[in-house]
Order: structure tokens, then C-alpha cells, then sequence
């Protein structure tokens, strides 16, 4: 007995539509050469997620309250990934002219580092427009494995990012 009715097809409809979805998913994978080039039994590490930007007041440290630093990174050194064991402080030093507005603002996961203070230091001759370096002090907190630490240089009241900054910390 044979089934003419159009309502019998819809099954088979829908396999062959399902199974076409997963062949091109599968073809686009594969044509990026991500899983490709990786050996049998290896799955592609995952980026840590970037952090929303806080738009907190970062205290500033007195002089008296500058951490020492067992990591010190910088602009240089931005998409490196660094090691920091719980408890140890890291600074990040970045150029900064901020008679002009200009600040950095920072996104960092908070189970991971804590935002200790800045500091800005004043180059010689204390001009306007003159470029000077904030330096921020992060305390790796929990060993959380690979976190992301990310800075977008911009004015407070402007969403445009003009720079920004990656680093990938391993918190151990």
C-alpha cells in the first residue's frame, strides 16, 4: 500500500532538512581548519570570555600603598599570557594623557583579581598634553586557571574606544 498523501512526506521533510543543517555546520568547521589541523583526541583550548568594563571610581594609591609588583606588564606586552599566583600583585602600565580626558577603564573577572589602586605618573615637565603612564595594581585572588584583564583607552563620556589592551593571566 502505497502512501500518496502529503502529510506521509513531512518526516522525511524534515530528516533531510535536518541532516542538510548538519552538513553544512559540519562543512564550515571544517573549512575553518580549526578541528582539522588538531591531532586525534585534542579539543581547541577556549578564550576566556571577555569582561564587561566597569565604570567603578578606581581609588588611587598614596605613596605609602604602592604594592610590590611581582609582574609588571605593558602596552608591549598586550594578547601576552602571564602567570600570577594567588596572592601576588601585578601592575599594568599603560600611556596615558590625561589633560585631555583620556583615561583607561578596565573589565577583569572579580573572582580572579582584585583592582588594588592606580597611580599616575607625571612625566618631567608636568605640560599639558603631556603624556604620562597609569599604572594599576591587580591581586591575583583565586586559582581560577586562565582569566582575561582587558583596558579600552577613551574619555568617560564617549562609548568609542580609541586603544585597547588584552592580557591573559593564569591565576595558579
Amino acid at each position: 500500500m502505497e502512501h500518496n498523501h502529503p502529510s506521509a512526506q513531512i518526516p522525511i521533510l524534515i530528516s533531510v532538512l535536518a541532516s542538510g543543517a548538519i552538513l553544512a555546520c559540519c562543512a564550515f568547521v571544517l573549512s575553518t581548519g580549526v578541528i582539522s589541523s588538531l591531532p586525534v583526541g585534542v579539543v581547541p583550548a577556549m578564550q576566556p570570555v571577555k569582561p564587561e568594563e566597569k565604570e567603578e571610581e578606581i581609588p588611587f594609591c598614596t605613596e605609602d600603598q604602592i604594592p610590590h609588583a611581582i609582574l609588571t606588564i605593558g602596552e608591549e606586552d598586550s594578547g601576552g599570557r602571564y602567570e600570577l599566583r594567588a596572592g601576588e600583585t601585578a601592575a599594568v602600565v599603560l600611556a596615558a594623557n590625561i589633560s585631555t580626558g583620556y583615561s583607561w577603564f578596565t573589565g577583569y573577572d572579580e573572582a580572579a583579581l582584585t583592582l588594588i589602586c592606580r597611580r599616575v605618573e607625571e612625566q618631567e615637565g608636568n605640560k599639558l598634553g603631556q603624556v604620562s603612564r597609569e599604572i594599576f595594581y591587580f591581586r591575583g585572588e583565586n586559582a581560577v586557571g586562565q582569566t582575561n584583564l582587558s583596558f579600552s583607552y577613551r574619555r568617560p563620556f564617549e562609548k568609542d574606544v580609541h586603544t585597547r589592551h588584552d592580557f591573559y593571566l593564569d591565576v595558579i
